[in-house]
């Protein structure tokens, strides 16, 4: 994953995170237990539901290549790109 941050007048950010890092397991279930601890707004999210999203997110990236995720360009000129 590539983070992208440029604001206006100011040096361009960069990130990149290993898609490795980013779909192994320890991941699931550090973010299943984060959206259980933190939000009661959202409803009960189950494991097995969070491995079949991520799961699908690796077949659609080896069939057809990596994809912006989010593509945002504000009016004052600051642009944010995530790109899988």
């Amino acid at each position: 994953m590539k983070i992208y941050i440029h604001e206006k007048d100011k040096h361009p950010l960069s990130f990149t995170i290993p898609n490795s890092l980013l779909f192994n397991n320890f991941t699931k279930k550090l973010i299943v237990y984060a959206i259980k601890s933190n939000t009661s707004a959202v409803p009960e999210m189950d494991y097995k539901l969070l491995v079949l999203a991520i799961d699908s997110f690796k077949t659609y990236i080896k069939k057809y290549g990596h994809f912006d995720l989010v593509d945002i360009e504000s009016s004052d000129g600051t642009c944010i790109k995530i790109n899988i």
